[in-house]
């Protein structure tokens, strides 16, 4: 036979849920462990380098990265659904790969590609 303590299920605390303050919570979570990564290496490189915080070196930087954040959107709301898809990369390359040809045999005369 089992041992029988007095206490309902209900009345027994479990272990798991216990109270974690606002500030426990917040540096559990992995996105502030991101975020604060990504202020460090910010911070480290304004720091060392004269141009790094001006408009058009963030400009640069985030230029390069616009295509890769687009993607990275549409990656997660497929991941979020429960899906799986690999055509975003296949795209991106499929979509060089293209514009470069393009760029090699359309372009005649001195008109460019993009008129």
């Amino acid at each position: 036979m089992s041992e029988f303590d007095g206490l309902t299920p209900l009345e027994q605390s479990d272990e798991r849920i216990t109270y974690r303050g606002p500030l426990k919570r917040l540096l559990i979570s992995p996105e502030i462990g991101a975020l604060i990564g990504a202020v460090v290496v910010w911070a480290f490189f304004w720091g060392n380098g004269d141009k790094f915080g001006t408009a058009g070196s963030t400009a640069n930087f985030l230029d390069v990265a616009a295509p890769l954040g687009i993607m990275a959107v549409a990656v997660s709301l497929l991941m979020i659904g429960g899906e799986f898809d690999l055509s975003a990369g296949v795209m991106t390359g499929a979509s060089g790969v293209t514009i470069a040809l393009m760029a090699k045999y359309f372009t005649d005369g001195g008109i460019t590609l993009w008129v």
